[in-house]
């Protein structure tokens, strides 16, 4: 059987839930069975996503609210809204409870990280040394994103490690628009 894979929403667009089609295709083209994870305020729906579920994609959104990691707002923040930000974050802390696994992709990294007591740089500007270029750029018709698709063959890793796909989709390719980055790794974390 098709493991069955939770796909968090990723925010809201006026009074609907929403998540981009290419995460959902892509659990479908590994083979995985797509479900969409929407928002809840019920820890018992929650722990019933948990047992439903085989694995789990937190995947990109808005910003995350500076307040639940310790922080007051500064300049470059972007929208936020909290009620996805309190969902994902318990969401998150039962999955890892669970043991299940987990592929957190932008904002879903974002997400472990704070879940696991971490900290996030608000704004790349506020980082005081130099960051890579965050801003892919389209040549000859091909996607090639500023880290020359290590991240992708960093995803093919990932997804063979955790037994969710036979073979990665060879049409994906990995953009970025990062504005923040983790700022102080949660601790515990392996290396």
């Amino acid at each position: 059987m098709h493991p069955k894979i939770g796909i968090i929403i990723c925010g809201f667009n006026e009074n609907r839930q929403f998540v981009p089609n290419v995460y959902i295709q892509s659990v479908r083209y590994a083979k995985g069975i797509p479900l969409l994870i929407p928002l809840v305020r019920s820890d018992r729906m929650i722990d019933d996503y948990v047992s439903l579920c085989d694995g789990f994609l937190f995947c990109g959104g808005e910003d995350i609210t500076p307040l639940l990691f310790g922080e007051e707002p500064q300049n470059g923040n972007g929208k936020t809204d909290i009620t996805v930000d309190l969902f994902q974050i318990r969401l998150m802390k039962r999955v890892l409870a669970s043991r299940k696994p987990v592929l957190a992709i932008c904002r879903g990294m974002q997400i472990l990280n704070v879940s696991c007591g971490g900290t996030i740089w608000q704004d790349l500007s506020l980082i005081p040394q130099p960051t890579l270029n965050h801003t892919a750029v389209r040549i000859q018709r091909r996607c090639q994103p500023p880290h020359q698709n290590r991240t992708l063959l960093k995803a093919q890793t990932i997804c063979r490690l955790v037994h969710l796909c036979e073979q990665f989709p060879p049409s994906i390719c990995q953009n970025t628009r990062e504005k923040r980055l983790c700022q102080r790794p949660f601790p515990g974390r392996r290396h």
